[in-house]
């Protein structure tokens, strides 16, 4: 029950942008976590990540910024709605596991 209550929740959640400012910098982060990596990377233009948990193609993402600048890489979500969001505007690979 729980499942499909979930399957319905992700189904309608809108492809949305939910970008914060941090010291005059936007984030699609929850807490401004990918700014942080960012500095951690001194700002590197390209690579490849794994977003465990991604939820979200861009709100509260911790990879979105690093989408935009060019990465790609592996998003990997428990619920299978998550994946229609991701195939809508990401040209990563997305891994749903479903029972």
């Amino acid at each position: 029950m729980l499942r499909k209550l979930l399957r319905k929740i992700v189904g309608k959640m809108p492809l949305e942008v939910a970008e914060k400012e941090f010291h005059g910098r936007i984030s699609y982060s929850q807490e401004g976590e990918d700014l942080i990596i960012a500095k951690i990377l001194e700002e590197k233009s390209s690579g490849f990540f794994v977003d465990i948990g991604a939820h979200h193609p861009m709100r509260f993402s911790n990879t979105y910024y690093f989408y935009l600048k060019g990465w790609r890489g592996i998003n990997v979500d428990p619920l299978p709605g998550t994946k229609k969001l991701f195939d809508q505007d990401h040209n990563n690979v997305h891994v749903v596991f479903d029972n």
